[in-house]
């Protein structure tokens, strides 16, 4: 199967491709799905097309505005980028190929902590979603902050806002462009010394192709603070030393 774009002056350039198997027998309805084994990307304006797979095809059918057209001007297999020319119509014969479109997105999450090792105190945790991803659409992040850790405040740049229930954070991008990040910031403090990793989660509002690189996750290390500081005081022959260990 095949999507081409009109390059115009009657010529059409392949700019996605997917082989399938045709089962055997054919099925009596004469239909037959197949799930696409990578999304393409369409354009209002493609058009579907069908070819036989192998290295000599020189034509494939599409649907064009004035019926099905047999186009040719290509030797070898057809892939993304192969050009092709409309060279005549096929009055009789008629293409039924369908597509379901589905708009997608592949959005990412990275997350820094900073420090990310110190002594009890306060630390910055900062989730910075993105792309790619061909548009830009709302998306959720959540973070659960691991017990030990008390937060005191969440925000976002940008378009969006920020809610805490507990040990989550939720916040909500009204729309994140694509192949561009969005600061979310998470104020957190520590007192017991330990070792604390924390997890995020980017959902967004459609489906994403890539969801393996949607979760981010963080490790803030907690050390032991320092002991105070001590003194002795020696009497000395009536004098008055003080001694200090230092800091």
């Amino acid at each position: 199967m095949l999507v081409l774009r009109s390059a115009g002056a009657g010529a059409y350039t392949v700019v996605g491709s997917d082989s399938e198997t045709l089962p055997s027998p054919i099925p009596a309805n004469h239909i037959s799905s197949f799930p696409l084994a990578t999304p393409i990307l369409v354009q209002a304006g493609d058009v579907l097309g069908l070819a036989l797979a192998g290295t000599s095809e020189t034509a494939c059918l599409y649907e064009g505005a004035a019926g099905d057209t047999v186009g040719a001007g290509h030797s070898g297999a057809l892939t993304p980028g192969s050009s092709l020319l409309a060279i005549s119509s096929v009055p009789n014969d008629r293409l039924n190929v369908a597509g379901e479109l589905t708009q997608v997105v592949d959005l990412s999450l990275a997350q820094s902590v900073t420090p990310a090792t110190g002594g009890p105190g306060v630390a910055l945790i900062t989730l910075t979603p993105g792309g790619p991803g061909p548009l830009g659409v709302p998306s959720t992040v959540s973070d659960i902050v691991p017990a030990g850790l008390t937060i005191l405040g969440a925000g976002v740049s940008g378009s969006g806002s920020c809610s805490v229930a507990g040990q989550t954070v939720t916040c909500s991008l009204a729309s994140l462009p694509a192949s561009a990040g969005a600061a979310i910031d998470i104020v957190v403090s520590s007192a017991a010394p330990g070792t604390y990793t924390n997890q995020a989660l980017i959902t967004p509002a459609i489906p994403d192709s890539n969801p393996a690189n949607n979760t981010a996750s963080g490790t803030l290390t907690v050390t032991a603070p320092n002991p105070p500081a001590t003194c002795t005081v020696i009497s000395l022959k009536g004098a008055t030393l003080a001694s200090r260990r230092p800091r």
